[in-house]
C-alpha cells in the first residue's frame, strides 16, 4: 500500500474518531444533571419496547414509592433516551401552575413530543387559543342548539333505521359526529357538511404522531430537516395542511367580503351573522390591523382541532363501553334525560347542566379509564429551580400523574369499583361546582389546572352530552358477543385510550 493511501486512511480514521468524541462529549454535557431517583424496570427487561406497553405499571411503582411521599422521580423519556422525564408529586402543582410560559412551557413540551420542527406539525398559536378560550366560550349558549341539530344529523346519516341489529364501530361514528359538531363551531356550517374536512381534522392528530415517531426512529437528528422532502409520513402532514388551506379559502373569502360590506358587523354583545371560529379569527386579525391568510387560518383551525376531537372521541367511546358494561344504570339516566327534555326540548346549555346523573357517569368513566396517564405537561425553557431546591436543567420535561392516583384507595373508596353516582353524591353533599365533569381542581387535573386548564372543556362537555342524549334515547346498543365486556385499553408509553377496533351492535328504537 502506498504511503499516501496509508496517510489517507490514518486521516480518515482520525477524523472519524474526532467526530465520535465530539458526539460523545455533546451527549455527556447535554445530559440533564437531575438530583432525583431514577425509576426503571428491575426484572432484567428495561428495553424501549417494554415502556411502550408497561409504562402504567412503572408509574404505579413510582407513585407508591416516591410521589405519595412527596418525592419526584425521573424515568426514561420515550422521545429522547438521553434526557429523562420527571414526574412530580402534587405538592409542586401550584408552582408549576403559576410559573410563566417563558420558564415552564406547554408549547415547548408539545414541540419536543411531536418533533414539530421536523414534522411540519402545528405550533401553539395565541390566536388559536383565544378562539377557543375566549370566543368559543363566549358564544357557547348561542351555538348549543345548532350543535344539537348537527349531532342529530350526523347520527341519522351514520345509523340508518332498521329492525335488525347492525354492527358499527363506535370510534368511527364518534369521530364523524364529533368532527362534524366541532367543525360547525370552529370552521362554520360550510365545512361542517364537508366530509373531506371532517376526515382531515379527525386524522391530523394521528398523522402528526406517526410522523414524529417515524422521524425519531428512522432519522438522525442532524438529517431530520430533510424529512419534509423525503419521508412520506411528514409529507402527509404537509399535504393535509395545504389541503386544509384550500378548503378554507372560499369560506374565508366569503367572510371577508361580508365583513367589507358591513353585513357581519354587529352591535357589541349581539350574536353575529357568522358565529364560528373563522369569523372570530377574522375579527381578531382585523382588530390588530392584520390580514388573515388561508394558510394562517388552516394552522389555527387544525391546531384547535387537535385539542378538540381525538380526546373527545376516546372519552365518548369509553363512556359507551361503560354503559354496555353497566346497563343497570341506564334507566335512571334515561329518566333524567326525559325529565330535562320535557322542560327544555331543545336542550340549551342550562338544560344540559341539569343532567347530573349523566355527568357523574361521565366523570366516573373518566376516573377509571383516563385518556392519557399524565397531565400538566411542561418543558423547562430555561434552567428552573423550585422553591425547595429541586433543579430542572433546560429542556427537561415534567408531568403529573393522572390515572394512577385515580385508583388510590386513600383518595377514592373502593377505587376499582365503577360507581356511577360517586361524583353525584359529592356534588349533592358538598361543592356542586367542584365535582362536575368539566371541573378542575388540585385533585382533579383531567382538564389541567389553573390558567392553563383546557380552554375548550365546556364545549367538549356539552358536545359529548348532546351526542349521548340522542344516542341513548333513539338507539339501543349491545356487544357483538353475549357476555362480552369492555376491552382492555390500548397503552403506548404515557398514552392510553379505549380499544378503537372494537365493534358493537346497534338497533334503532
Amino acid at each position: 500500500m502506498a504511503f499516501t493511501d496509508v496517510s489517507m486512511l490514518a486521516i480518515a480514521g482520525a477524523a472519524a474518531a474526532a467526530v465520535a468524541l465530539v458526539l460523545l462529549y455533546r451527549r455527556l454535557v447535554s445530559q440533564p444533571k437531575l438530583n432525583l431517583p431514577y425509576l426503571r424496570f428491575e426484572d432484567g427487561n428495561d428495553s424501549r419496547e417494554r415502556y411502550v406497553t408497561d409504562t402504567p405499571a412503572l408509574l404505579q411503582i413510582g407513585y407508591e414509592k416516591y410521589l405519595k411521599h412527596g418525592q419526584a422521580f425521573a424515568m426514561r423519556n420515550y422521545v429522547d433516551d438521553h434526557h429523562p422525564q420527571v414526574i412530580l408529586p402534587i405538592r409542586y402543582l401550584k408552582e408549576v401552575r403559576n410559573a410563566p410560559e417563558s420558564k415552564l412551557s406547554f408549547p415547548y413540551y408539545s414541540e419536543q413530543i411531536f418533533s414539530l420542527k421536523d414534522t411540519g406539525g402545528l405550533f401553539h398559536t395565541p390566536e388559536g387559543t383565544q378562539m377557543v378560550r375566549v370566543d368559543l366560550n363566549r358564544h357557547l349558549n348561542a351555538l348549543t342548539p345548532r350543535m344539537h341539530e348537527e349531532a342529530i344529523a350526523a347520527f341519522e346519516k351514520l345509523l340508518p333505521p332498521g329492525k335488525d341489529w347492525v354492527p358499527v364501530s363506535p370510534y368511527a361514528i364518534f369521530s364523524y359526529a364529533i368532527g362534524r359538531v366541532t367543525a360547525l363551531a370552529l370552521a362554520g356550517p360550510e365545512l361542517a357538511h364537508n366530509d373531506e374536512w371532517i376526515g382531515l381534522t379527525a386524522k391530523i392528530t394521528v398523522d402528526i404522531m406517526q410522523a414524529a415517531q417515524g422521524v425519531r426512529a428512522k432519522w438522525h437528528p442532524y438529517t431530520r430537516w430533510a424529512a419534509r422532502w423525503f419521508f412520506e409520513p411528514v409529507k402527509v402532514v404537509l399535504a393535509s395542511k395545504k389541503r386544509a388551506a384550500e378548503l378554507l379559502k372560499p369560506v374565508l373569502e366569503k367572510r371577508q367580503a361580508a365583513l367589507k360590506e358591513g353585513a357581519s358587523r354587529r352591535e357589541k354583545g349581539s350574536t353575529p351573522i357568522f358565529n364560528d371560529g373563522v369569523q372570530w379569527l377574522l375579527e381578531t386579525y382585523e382588530a390588530k390591523g392584520r390580514k388573515l391568510t388561508p394558510e394562517e387560518l388552516a394552522h389555527h383551525e387544525l391546531f384547535a382541532a387537535i385539542g378538540a376531537i381525538q380526546s373527545s372521541v376516546a372519552t365518548t367511546v369509553g363512556v359507551l363501553f361503560d354503559l354496555l358494561d353497566h346497563p343497570e344504570y341506564l334507566g335512571e339516566i334515561l329518566a333524567e334525560i326525559e325529565q330535562v327534555k320535557n322542560d327544555a326540548p331543545d336542550l340549551p346549555r342550562q338544560a344540559l347542566n341539569k343532567l347530573w346523573k349523566l355527568d357523574s357517569f361521565l366523570k366516573e368513566s373518566q376516573r377509571l379509564h383516563a385518556v392519557g396517564q399524565v397531565r400538566l405537561n411542561r418543558a423547562a425553557v430555561v434552567p428552573y429551580t423550585f422553591k425547595d431546591g429541586l433543579h430542572l436543567p433546560a429542556g427537561t420535561q415534567i408531568s403529573f400523574l393522572l390515572q394512577v392516583p385515580n385508583l388510590d384507595p386513600d383518595l377514592f373508596p373502593e377505587p376499582q369499583k365503577f360507581n356511577p353516582w360517586r361524583f353525584l353524591h359529592k356534588r349533592q353533599q358538598g361543592d356542586a361546582d367542584k365535582n362536575h365533569f368539566a371541573s378542575v381542581s388540585d385533585d382533579n387535573i383531567f382538564f389541567g389546572n389553573g390558567a392553563h386548564s383546557c380552554p375548550g372543556r365546556f364545549f367538549v362537555t356539552d358536545e359529548i352530552k348532546l351526542l349521548l342524549v340522542h344516542l341513548l334515547t333513539r338507539y339501543s346498543f349491545k356487544y357483538a358477543t353475549e357476555g362480552e365486556k369492555r376491552p382492555a385499553d390500548i397503552i403506548h408509553d404515557n398514552a392510553s385510550y379505549p380499544n378503537i377496533m372494537t365493534q358493537v351492535l346497534y338497533q334503532k328504537k
